[in-house]
């Protein structure tokens, strides 16, 4: 577990987004049960699948084909929730609801929000990943020693 709350927050102040990180790291270690391994493998599925997903919703939406719209989206909606990245999720959502309901105009006007939030989470990968190692090393009890 992280020992500060929002670690990780201050871990990506640097950049010029204000609105603070794209996931929730805490609650992605949470969520793993401290697991770094867990995290680090979801995180490496995450990045993988989100951008085949964006190139698929992309193409799908081009196509005005509807139901791989909401397959993908719906897809990478959950993806996201796994991860924490909330804005991923609910903007995955719009998209999937709007295909859902054959608005594929609307949808496409959510894709480049989409698109954004998940480059802004691609790019903070590297910092769940170094406090997921940092908390592995921090949360392992060294072994007892015999004298």
């Amino acid at each position: 577990m992280i020992d500060q709350p929002g670690a990780d927050a201050r871990a990506f102040a640097g950049r010029p987004d204000t609105r603070g990180p794209p996931l929730d790291t805490s609650a992605l270690l949470q969520q793993c049960m401290g697991n770094a391994e867990l995290v680090v493998m979801l995180v490496d599925k995450f990045e993988k699948q989100a951008c085949e997903d964006i190139a698929r919703i992309e193409q799908a939406i081009a196509t005005r084909d509807v139901g791989q719209t909401t397959r993908v989206s719906h897809a990478l909606k959950g993806a996201a929730g796994a991860l924490s990245a909330i804005d991923v999720q609910r903007t995955a959502a719009d998209i999937e609801l709007s295909a859902r309901e054959n608005r594929l105009e609307s949808a496409a006007e959510c894709f480049n929000e989409l698109k954004a939030e998940v480059d802004r989470c691609l790019a903070y990968l590297p910092t769940v990943r170094a406090v997921a190692n940092g908390a592995a090393r921090t949360s392992t009890p060294e072994p007892e020693r015999i004298p």
